[in-house]
């Protein structure tokens, strides 16, 4: 998890704090995050979570894993309404962000620079960068 840094740490801290401000009044920015990230600090606490059961069941067996249906039974039984939500904001977040690209120059510029600055993710305007991409990366 350490080589793909948290979104948040790429993308939504900096929108915070960017100076001057990408969108205009707090209240909008929280909730174009929202609409663009949805639960995704949430999914990653539950992909954290499930790798330190991982991580415990693969000490306990003295280093090979043999069983690990248990595991995803407490998992889902804990996480089941995370991947749900999140899956169900994709097409509202997809149109959210084409929205603001289209009618924020500043949002547009900063995803530009965030997109140069930030290898490997390139190409934010034509991924779902904010939303696919980043549960793949919280593996």
């Amino acid at each position: 998890m350490q080589a793909n840094p948290l979104r948040s740490q790429l993308f939504i801290s900096p929108l915070r704090l960017a100076q001057p401000p990408v969108i205009r009044s707090l209240k909008d920015l929280e909730d174009l995050i929202s609409t663009l990230f949805g639960n995704i600090l949430e999914l990653r606490a539950a992909n954290a979570s499930l790798l330190e059961f991982f991580t415990e069941r693969q000490r306990e067996q003295g280093g090979v894993i043999s069983t690990i249906g248990d595991v995803y039974l407490t998992a889902a039984a804990e996480f089941r309404n995370l991947y749900p939500d999140y899956i169900g904001r994709l097409p509202r977040a997809e149109e959210r962000l084409r929205e603001e690209l289209a009618s924020n120059s500043n949002f547009r510029f900063f995803v530009d620079v965030s997109d140069t600055q930030k290898a490997p993710f390139q190409g934010l305007q034509r991924l779902t960068f904010p939303l696919v991409a980043a549960s793949r990366a919280d593996q």
